[in-house]
């Protein structure tokens, strides 16, 4: 029975780490000789340490650039997965201007504020007046419940009436690029128009006083709903322009982050606002991740800052504009392999590659992320936590199906059935343990020159190893046993 047991163990730590180095080897390939070489430098483990402590600072230098009425903050950071880089470098090579042209999101953070509080004055004129706007729909809002609260019964009439302004109302807060999110909200009129329509046709006095509940029974335009969605809506265009401008300061004139390479783009294409036809809303901060290397020449390596409200997050992963509803977004589910409970190896016909497989298959699906936030009071940023998903994220891509999707119950059950074989399945390394980070442990020159120093002269040896795959495919004078240098 020992026997058996070797023969067939199945380890997900062992097999993750040689999965992984085979994704380093299949990315060498991939990017080799494009202008996404440099890529290859985000899969080095130093790097990937480099961008936890800027994830970090960013934190504490936007809390302490802006002051107490900024927005305390998390970051959502995430590595493309190998799919959607391999998807991505094929769009990339039948592009006519691809010379010079380089893929900018492969390493993405998304910021949005942990909590949300009013602001109710600034001296840039035009922060106040989206301020002003949104008083006067935080007044129509109270109205609109008192009036509702005051009056138990109204005639259909009465309530079409009422929710016409509140619909307009959210049509008007959507930017004029979300055309499909705003004819969502023209079809709701349409079908108000013609239940109202419908009602008055069938009694002989349609202005008989009902109740909500009663009207209710009549429509599918429920009010509430509309004003639950106003009040969650109307504040984004504040919160927003409030948060891209203070990490624009923190950006520019932390010193922190100076030192540990990053800027802000000057290409303006990728400083942007972001809105699309089904209302989905960001801003979007081009960063450059510049790191020198042994030979005194530097790698400039691009980063996605995208910056949201969480109301726009929410939407954007399970709402109205869910990433999700795009065409060819659908996380196709592979079939997952029978398990023994508590026991990590296949069955008596001896599985391990379907397992290994199936680990694969998720690993390259799905994307490396990790969540940073502060763990201090009163909005203090004093320490920073970082919590690295890896692959359990691919439990939360599947979660993000919108629940009044028809595969929610589908993509539900297999969650259910993933979450319970993770221990058979999926490593559980240190690797998966949080981070936490204060400002003393960020390499900083000014505040302890020599862990600075050493940290990037530890950085640089481990890239110029990185780096050296790329360059042996390029140079035949160089042994190319990339099978060796993964390990």
């Amino acid at each position: 029975m020992n026997d058996f047991k070797e023969k067939y163990k199945f380890d997900p730590n062992n097999a993750s780490k040689e999965i992984f180095k085979e994704q380093l080897v299949t990315l060498s390939n991939l990017v080799s000789g494009t202008p996404q070489e440099e890529l290859i430098a985000f899969k080095d483990p130093k790097v990937q340490e480099l961008v936890d402590y800027i994830m970090a600072a960013i934190i504490i230098e936007n809390q302490r650039i802006n002051g107490s009425d900024t927005f305390p903050i998390q970051i959502y950071r995430r590595y493309k997965s190998e799919e959607s880089l391999k998807s991505k470098m094929e769009d990339w090579s039948k592009r006519d201007d691809k010379q010079g042209k380089t893929i900018s999101d492969y390493l993405g953070f998304k910021i949005i504020p942990e909590a949300e509080h009013s602001i109710f004055y600034s001296t840039d004129s035009v922060l106040q007046g989206m301020i002003s706007k949104r008083e006067e729909v935080r007044a129509f809002i109270a109205n609109m419940y008192n009036e509702l609260s005051e009056n138990q019964t109204m005639t259909f009439k009465q309530y079409s009436q009422k929710c016409r302004k509140v619909i307009r109302q959210l049509i008007s807060i959507f930017p004029v690029e979300a055309t499909a999110r705003k004819s969502y909200y023209k079809s709701l009129l349409k079908t108000l128009n013609t239940d109202h329509k419908n009602y008055n046709d069938f009694l002989e006095d349609p202005n008989v006083p009902l109740t909500l509940e009663e009207i209710l029974d009549l429509t599918t335009v429920n009010i509430k709903k509309l004003l639950s969605e106003l009040t969650f809506q109307y504040p984004n265009e504040v919160i927003l322009y409030k948060l891209k401008s203070d990490l624009m300061n923190t950006f520019q004139s932390s010193d922190m982050l100076k030192y540990l390479g990053l800027s802000i783009s000057s290409d303006e294409n990728r400083t942007k606002s972001k809105k699309t036809p089904n209302g989905y809303r960001s801003e979007f901060i081009g960063l450059n991740l510049n790191i020198k290397l042994n030979d005194g020449k530097s790698i400039c390596l691009p980063i996605e800052c995208q910056i949201q409200t969480i109301e726009q997050y929410k939407d954007g992963n399970s709402g109205f504009s869910a990433h999700t509803k795009l065409p060819g977004k659908n996380l196709k589910l592979k079939s997952i392999p029978s398990t023994v409970a508590g026991k990590k190896y296949s069955d008596p016909q001896g599985h391990l590659k379907e397992y290994k497989d199936f680990l694969s298959h998720i690993m390259n699906v799905s994307p490396s992320c990790a969540i940073a936030k502060s763990t201090g009071s009163d909005f203090a940023a004093e320490r920073v936590s970082i919590v690295t998903y890896d692959l359990y994220e691919a439990f939360r891509l599947i979660s993000r199906v919108p629940k009044d999707s028809i595969y929610f119950k589908i993509h539900y059950k297999y969650f259910a059935e993933l979450y319970a074989k993770r221990k058979e399945l999926f490593p559980t390394d240190d690797s998966l343990l949080p981070l936490y980070l204060t400002r003393d442990e960020i390499p900083n020159p000014q505040l302890d020159y020599n862990k600075y120093t050493n940290f990037f002269a530890e950085l640089r040896d481990s890239l110029s190893k990185t780096l050296g795959m790329c360059k042996k495919d390029n140079d035949p004078s160089i042994s190319n046993d990339k099978e060796n240098f993964s390990k």
